[in-house]
């Protein structure tokens, strides 16, 4: 049975010091996990912080084996292609 696995990523920049420079972080991280994922991801929480950026997360997968390997890689990806530091993951299938 088809499951929607439904991550909230929270990261820090401590550098970011307007919205500008947050939305640019921001814009390259949705369209990264966008273009390499084909998941859909949002800004979703602390919009109004310059060092905080909430992303969440849907994915449709075929069973939970799927999606937990999918949160390994996008997980990966994240920490290793983008600036801001992944501080917390929070998953949950649905």
């Amino acid at each position: 049975m088809m499951q929607v696995l439904v991550m909230e990523l929270t990261f820090r920049a401590p550098w970011v010091h307007s919205l500008k420079e947050k939305r640019s972080e921001v814009k390259a991280i949705l369209s990264g996990l966008r273009r390499t994922f084909a998941v859909s991801a949002a800004e979703i929480s602390d919009q109004e912080l310059h060092q905080t950026i909430g992303i969440g997360v849907a994915a449709l997968v075929a069973d939970r084996a799927l999606g937990d390997g999918l949160k390994e890689k996008l997980t990966g990806y994240l920490e290793r292609e983008f600036e801001p530091e992944l501080v917390e993951i929070r998953a949950e299938y649905r």
